[in-house]
This record gives C-alpha cells, sequence and structure tokens, in this order.
C-alpha cells in the first residue's frame, strides 16, 4: 500500500473481498483522501453532473429539475441521512439474496419526488438533483383475524400489521412500537426500480432460523393483541361491530324497541279488551235474563191481585173456596219472580263494576309497557371477544425493500424516503 507511511509488505493464505462492486465516480474522491491524494480536475475534464431521472427512464418517478432552495442548512434530527461515503460503501446495484424460505417484497414507490421533499419538511441546496433510488431493508408482517361468534352474530375481520425498519439482530421485537398500514402483497411493487442500488442484507432479516422464529412470534402476538369489542343490547336481541357507530346502534335499538313495544301494547291491550267483551256478553245476557225476570214479576203481581179479589168475595158471599190456598200460591210466585228480579240487578252491577276496573287498569298497563321497552333502548353493554389462534392467517412475513429517493449535491447523497404507508 502507498502513501506517507511508506511500503507495508504482508502474507495471508486467506483473503476476503468486502468491494461491493466496481468503483462509482462518487467513491474515487473517498478513495483518494484515504491515500492522502489531492487530485483535482480541470473544468474541461471534469465529468457532468448527474442528470436527473425521468420517466422514461423510471416509469415511477417524475422528471425533476434541480432543487432551488436557497437555504442550505439541513436538520439532523430529519429521516434524511447525509453521509455520501456510508451510502457508496454500504449499498451495490446488486440486491443481497433473501434467506431460502423467506418471502421477498418490494414496497410501492408511491411518493414523487416532490412529495417525498415536502415530506421531509427540510431545504436543500440550490444545487441538489435527483440520484437514484436506494432500497433498505425491513421486515414486514401482516395478519388477518377472523371473529366469528354465532351467539351474538358476529362474522367479522380485522387486521394487524407490523413494519420494522431496524429489527434487533438478535431477533427480539417489540410488535407495538411498529404498528403500520402495509399494501397486501398483490399491490406490492413486482420488481425494484431500475438502476436502482441495494443496501446490505444483515441479520435476523438475512437467518432464516431467526425470521422463522420471529414469525412464529408473530402470529402469538396478533392472537394476544387483537380483541374486537361488540356493542349489546341483550334484552332486544341486538349486536354490533366497532365498525356500526354508537348513534347508529341506538337508532337500531330504537326502531326494534317501538317494534316490539307496538307488539306487547298490541298484546296488553288485546287481552285487556277480551276480558271486558266477555264480561259485556254476560252482561248483556244477565240483562235479557232480567227483562224476563221482571216480566214475570208483573205478570205474577197481577195474578196474585186477581186472586186476591176473587178470595174475598167468596168470603164475602158465604162459601168456602179454596182460592185461600191458591193465593198463598201466587204470592209465594210473585215473591220468587222477584228474588229473580233482585239477584239480576245485582249481578248486572257487579258486571258493570268490573268493567269499569278492567278499562281503569289498561291505560296504566300500556303505560307501563311504553316506560319498560323505553328504558330498554339505553340498556346497552359491551363484549370483548377474543379470536382462536387458528384464526390468526399470517398473509405476509418477510424481508420488505423500502425505496429512498437519492438526492446529490456536491459531495453529500442525501436520502428522502419514497415509501408513505396507507
Amino acid at each position: 500500500m502507498g502513501g506517507t507511511g511508506g511500503v507495508a509488505l504482508f502474507q495471508t493464505r486467506w483473503t476476503m473481498n468486502f468491494l461491493a462492486g466496481p468503483l462509482t465516480r462518487a467513491q474515487i474522491p473517498a478513495l483518494n483522501r484515504l491515500v492522502g491524494a489531492s487530485y483535482r480536475p480541470s473544468a474541461a475534464s471534469q465529468p457532468p453532473a448527474v442528470p436527473p431521472v425521468t420517466r422514461a427512464a423510471q416509469p415511477d418517478l417524475e422528471p425533476v429539475p434541480p432543487i432551488t432552495v436557497p437555504q442550505p442548512a439541513v436538520s439532523s434530527q430529519s429521516s434524511i441521512v447525509n453521509r455520501q461515503s456510508e451510502i457508496a460503501s454500504q449499498s451495490s446495484i446488486t440486491r443481497p439474496p433473501v434467506p431460502t424460505g423467506i418471502a421477498e417484497y418490494f414496497l410501492p414507490l408511491n411518493m414523487s419526488f416532490t412529495e417525498a421533499l415536502a415530506a421531509s419538511g427540510q431545504p436543500m441546496p440550490e444545487e441538489a438533483m435527483l440520484s437514484g433510488v436506494l432500497y433498505r431493508p425491513a421486515l414486514a408482517a401482516a395478519a388477518q383475524v377472523r371473529f366469528l361468534d354465532r351467539k351474538y352474530g358476529v362474522d367479522a375481520e380485522t387486521g394487524k400489521a407490523a413494519l420494522v425498519t431496524a429489527p434487533d439482530k438478535r431477533g427480539a421485537v417489540r410488535w407495538d412500537d411498529f404498528p403500520a398500514h402495509l399494501p397486501s402483497a398483490d399491490k406490492m411493487d413486482s420488481a425494484p426500480a431500475p438502476q436502482a442500488r441495494f443496501a446490505a442484507l444483515d441479520a435476523p432479516l438475512a437467518d432464516a432460523r431467526l425470521m422463522a422464529s420471529l414469525q412464529r412470534d408473530f402470529t402469538d402476538w396478533v392472537f394476544r393483541a387483537s380483541k374486537l369489542t361488540v356493542r349489546a343490547n341483550a334484552a332486544l336481541g341486538l349486536y354490533a361491530t366497532p365498525d356500526v357507530s354508537q348513534a347508529e346502534f341506538m337508532k337500531v335499538c330504537a326502531e326494534e324497541a317501538r317494534k316490539q313495544r307496538d307488539a306487547e301494547t298490541a298484546k296488553v291491550s288485546d287481552g285487556f279488551d277480551k276480558k271486558i267483551a266477555a264480561l259485556q256478553e254476560k252482561l248483556s245476557r244477565e240483562q235479557r235474563e232480567l227483562q224476563q225476570d221482571q216480566t214475570e214479576l208483573d205478570e205474577r203481581k197481577r195474578e196474585e191481585i186477581v186472586t186476591g179479589a176473587e178470595t174475598v168475595f167468596s168470603l164475602l158471599g158465604g162459601r168456602r173456596s179454596r182460592r185461600i190456598s191458591t193465593t198463598f200460591t201466587k204470592h209465594r210466585l210473585t215473591e220468587t219472580a222477584k228474588a229473580d228480579v233482585d239477584e239480576s240487578v245485582q249481578v248486572i252491577a257487579e258486571y258493570k263494576g268490573q268493567i269499569a276496573e278492567i278499562q281503569q287498569a289498561r291505560q296504566p298497563a300500556i303505560d307501563e309497557v311504553n316506560s319498560r321497552w323505553g328504558d330498554v333502548v339505553n340498556d346497552i353493554t359491551e363484549i370483548t371477544l377474543t379470536p382462536k389462534k387458528t384464526d390468526v392467517y399470517v398473509n405476509l412475513f418477510g424481508v420488505a425493500w423500502m425505496p429512498y429517493y437519492l438526492v446529490q449535491s456536491a459531495a453529500e447523497m442525501i436520502e428522502l424516503p419514497a415509501f408513505a404507508q396507507e
């Protein structure tokens, strides 16, 4: 090796090539600094600036003119990375292979360069321009959870997903810290952007055993963390999943309560009507009997009067007659007819009293039904359902390549996220 330190010669049986590939123009200055060279190309021999990527060469990217933002400062707290040498040394135009049996996805490049720049919220040097696309590996996981409960009439699905951009190399992930909204596998990009670079693939993403363990751990987490809250009105037999709002559920409960209230009100009213109808039938029958008894009593009274007069005339004429006994018989029959009339009058009065009592009790009973169903509308509780472990379906798990725009500015290379979650 040449340089200010002189020449050193050494021998070894083993050598390893750590070069990412052929040197790029951007890597030459770093190599010169490493060996202490100070080459300054002339203006005539200096290579032209890298032109912006256009849609003709990159369908997913829009043409971007040189950025003309006057403020050069870039915050260290943003997601923008200003390390050209790091990007050059730790990335390659060759995509690292993922372990056998592990799925590989390309997150869609769904942000235009302008949108990515706006999302960063950071000013750019005026000479900055789009240089290309870099893909960094991440761990993507998504699962569907089915909740099936026939008792509550629930058949619903929910989903959970996670996107871990820098997983622990030992394979430990706190899934709660990485919630995500990921596109389904069929909505991922089918291939990376042309001429893109790829960052290195490290553990645990490069370890099939650790990835298998992580998938089991993710499945367990989804099972433990998945719950479905059901609104319930047990009295009405109504249940609603979380996609139904409180107002909508209250409206459904009110309609069902009104329907059941009307049915019960009709039933209660019908019961009173039947009782009143039965009493009115008895009353009518008793009134007919009273009329007959009154007619018979009137006849008995007339007969008794006639028989009594004949008996008096016979006695005054000095004749013995059997009419005395007949008179007593007629009187007895009259008393019997009078008793029947009195009994009918009493029964009729009782029937009328019972009818009045039933009619008086009818309205309070209907009011009680209305009040009870009004209270039922607000009798809403929440029931928490948990899934069966067999109802957890992992439909996406593997290495996800996340795209970033590379922006070149003098000796700096700036990174802008090009994927936005849904």
